[in-house]
């Protein structure tokens, strides 16, 4: 007979492997939808303006959500990636545990050490270190620059992002660095109103010449980008530790099956 601490064991791994495939799925169709679904993304865009700046007119956020379905192709990779990878993971933990075969439980808790090693290691180097996470938004919203042109259909949807994060909060920026940063861009020699203080568009010299200058919203970016990435941290940390008890739990199911008299 098995003992009743082998029993209890399974039956909790079972029940969090079912919880976290559940999850982990789930994070997959939305990394799908995220990539193939351009409703759902405006619903997704729309949720995460109204959480940190304040919402946003429908009709931007569909140009926004335009430029994320463009440009942004590594948050729904990493979700389907993740989440599919992931929730077979615990497909296979479930069976394992469903099953009593030892050798497949072993090769689970050998697997599933692995990926929550690399899940730590990953999310250690990322965050700890915020300049790799900042730099490639920097990068982004740079390139976004460079497309900037509100009378073109091509720059429109660059235009509509860029206005939407140089007036946010109501505290106005310009650009990256400052009215400069539109030399390079289509609109040239113009800037948008923000970098002017005006409601209209200005020379992009004259608003160099103003004293003082607008600011470049990099500071603004940074900041919500970090209060967005420190929420990402904490559920990120949940999410590997409740893994790392799942471990533990396998090696002690393990170990009781060793232990106990058959």
């Amino acid at each position: 007979m098995r003992s009743s601490c082998t029993a209890i064991v399974r039956f909790i791994i079972g029940i969090l492997n079912i919880l976290f495939g559940i999850l982990f799925i789930t994070i997959g169709i939305i990394g799908v939808l995220l990539r193939t679904n351009k409703d759902f993304l405006i619903k997704f865009t729309n949720a995460f303006a109204d959480d940190f700046l304040s919402g946003v007119e429908k009709d931007s956020v569909q140009y926004v959500s335009n430029f994320i379905l463009e440009n942004d192709v590594q948050t729904s990779v990493f979700f389907i990636v993740v989440g599919f990878v992931i929730g077979f993971i615990c497909l296979i933990g479930f069976i394992a545990t469903c099953y009593s075969c030892s050798k497949l439980i072993q090769i689970y808790a050998f697997i599933l050490t692995v990926v929550v090693i690399v899940q730590a290691v990953v999310v250690g180097v990322v965050f700890g270190v915020p300049r790799l996470y900042l730099t490639v938004i920097d990068t982004s919203l740079e390139n976004g620059l460079e497309q900037y042109n509100p009378n073109t259909e091509e720059g429109k949807v660059a235009a509509t992002l860029w206005d939407f994060v140089m007036g946010a909060e109501n505290k106005t920026c310009c650009g990256m660095d400052g009215a400069e940063d539109f030399k390079k861009s289509p609109y040239a020699p113009t800037c948008p109103g923000f970098c002017c203080e005006t409601q209209l568009p200005c020379l992009c010299d004259n608003a160099m010449a103003l004293q003082p200058p607008v600011p470049g919203c990099r500071e603004k970016v940074e900041k919500y980008s970090k209060i967005y990435m420190q929420r990402v941290l904490i559920v990120l940390i949940c999410v590997i530790v409740a893994q790392a008890i799942l471990v533990i739990l396998t090696y002690a199911a393990l170990t009781c099956k060793t232990a106990s008299p058959i």
